[in-house]
């Protein structure tokens, strides 16, 4: 992931576990928190951990808003990065003939999809978006998705 902000840029690794509501992330990257990993459930965070110990919930969003200004839409992205607009609030979008979305405005965030591909996932195959780009006022953030999987470790 490529943050940028109007006065600092960063690149971090980014992984993103769901299983259902349940997300489980882990960040490690130059933002001066070393490896943090943030569990919750509907966007949001039940806990955090840097290095395996417990932190505060506000500490891990407070050193990305220092950072970049900004915090992070938990609630939105396991949507976003899937290709699909979060339920709520009701967003504007751009889609392709094949009615994969390109773009959307959603939440004051302007949303940009790029590079989908067929994927096979578990017993399906999905058409997935391997890029999206996120701005909001002044600040950009650019996810590339590497790696796709069902979580069932038979797939």
């Amino acid at each position: 992931m490529a943050l940028r902000g109007p006065e600092a840029a960063h690149n971090m690794r980014f992984v993103w576990q769901q299983t259902g509501s349940r997300f489980d992330i882990e960040m490690s990257g130059p933002l001066g928190i070393g490896k943090v990993r943030m569990v919750g459930r509907n966007g949001e965070l039940e806990s955090v951990s840097r290095g395996g110990d417990p932190v505060d919930h506000t500490e891990a969003r407070a050193a990305l808003l220092r950072e970049v200004g900004w915090g992070m839409p938990l609630a939105d992205l396991q949507y976003w990065l899937r290709g699909l607009t979060a339920p709520l609030p009701a967003p504007t979008k751009e889609q392709r003939q094949d009615n994969h979305l390109i773009a959307a405005k959603q939440d004051g965030w302007t949303l940009t999809w790029k590079d989908h591909q067929l994927r096979n996932i578990g017993n399906g195959t999905y058409v997935l978006p391997s890029t999206l780009e996120l701005t909001r006022d002044n600040y950009r953030a650019r996810l590339r998705i590497l790696n796709w999987s069902s979580g069932d470790k038979s797939s």
